[in-house]
């Protein structure tokens, strides 16, 4: 999307269902721009400019391309390079309206384009009557729940450059090399964006835990296969999302960490008749992944019992790296994080 200025209020959103949810509601007046960025996986070090910053997310995206099927590469840096003209064009509306769910992969993009736009706050030239509103939302984005929506939307709040600023320094804390700027993060309320303090302390909760060195989402994948002989990837995906308080990880996220869980040298769970995950193909369904059955490994269960330590794949949050040389775990009681790394 490239950004009609002839419509003077550009709507920024999280993907697909936001932007269809939102045009509902608005009709043709707005531009409604989908972020569409799941921040919550892969690498995101800080880069000092957004191309290059989206340059190492399409890098990452671009590697699922094989998993995915219907995915391209091309495709990918198409729609990165298409969404980030739009918001360099965003100057020449009169209104930017923020609009994102509550949840973790929403909150994310929050702190990402409140930077971006303070950022090119900072080279662009915006008309007098430009302004930036927020909308408080405190459920999810689609046609459902329309009254709620546009209820929310005239209440929306003029930012000032202070609030800005208060996201800037969120994408910074999640972006950096290590998680103590993160875990100081979590002090830093605010009453404007209230949801970003509880999205960024569940970000935490995906780093390996002081005790058992797993995320919290591993843990949920092997407490909801523990005593059963098996269960199948659609029912493990929802009977997880019903252990969140605030649901935020789409289905393709829960593959890949099923698929790290699963392929690992020592893994934690298996698959019945094969040696990895299969992930689903079109056309859909997809019977040789819906038929999948999932059991927890021997491993798992010693893990469950804080019996033995997993030798973890590498992975990364935000702009952390974690891995035998870099073993940052999470302290839930104490809220904050320690450098396990053996010397």
């Amino acid at each position: 999307m490239t950004g009609d200025s002839t419509k003077m209020r550009l709507v920024i959103t999280n993907g697909s269902s936001g932007v269809h949810a939102i045009q509902g509601i608005l009709g043709d007046d707005s531009t409604v721009l989908a972020w569409e960025d799941v921040l919550h996986d892969g690498p995101v070090p800080f880069r000092p400019s957004l191309k290059e910053q989206s340059e190492v997310r399409i890098g990452f995206l671009s590697s699922w391309a094989d998993d995915m099927g219907s995915l391209t590469p091309d495709a990918v840096r198409e729609r990165f390079e298409q969404r980030d003209e739009c918001l360099n064009r965003s100057g020449n509306f009169d209104e930017i309206v923020l609009w994102f769910d509550h949840d973790l992969y929403d909150q994310l993009q929050l702190i990402q384009v409140g930077w971006a736009l303070e950022r090119l706050a900072e080279s662009i030239v915006t008309p007098a009557s430009h302004i930036i509103t927020y909308v408080h939302y405190a459920d999810y984005l689609n046609a459902e729940q329309a009254s709620k929506m546009k209820t929310a939307f005239d209440k929306r709040l003029v930012l000032e450059e202070q609030s800005l600023s208060y996201l800037s320094s969120r994408w910074l804390d999640f972006t950096s090399p290590v998680p103590l700027r993160l875990s100081e993060a979590l002090k830093c309320h605010s009453n404007q964006f209230a949801f970003v303090s509880p999205a960024l302390h569940r970000l935490c909760q995906e780093y390996p835990s002081v005790d058992r060195r797993i995320t919290r989402n591993e843990y949920q994948i092997l407490c909801a296969l523990d005593g059963i002989p098996s269960m199948q990837p659609g029912k493990l995906f929802s009977t997880c999302q019903g252990m969140e308080q605030v649901a935020y990880l789409g289905d393709w996220s829960f593959w890949q960490v099923l698929s790290r869980m699963t392929s690992a040298t020592d893994p934690l769970v298996t698959v019945a008749g094969r040696s990895a995950f299969v992930f689903p193909r079109e056309p859909f369904p997809d019977p040789k992944f819906s038929q999948q059955n999932l059991s927890v490994s021997d491993l798992g269960r010693e893990i469950l019992l804080g019996s033995a330590v997993w030798s973890r794949p590498e992975y990364w949050v935000g702009g952390v790296r974690i891995a035998e040389d870099a073993d940052w775990r999470w302290n839930e009681a104490e809220k904050k994080f320690g450098n396990h790394t053996v010397q």
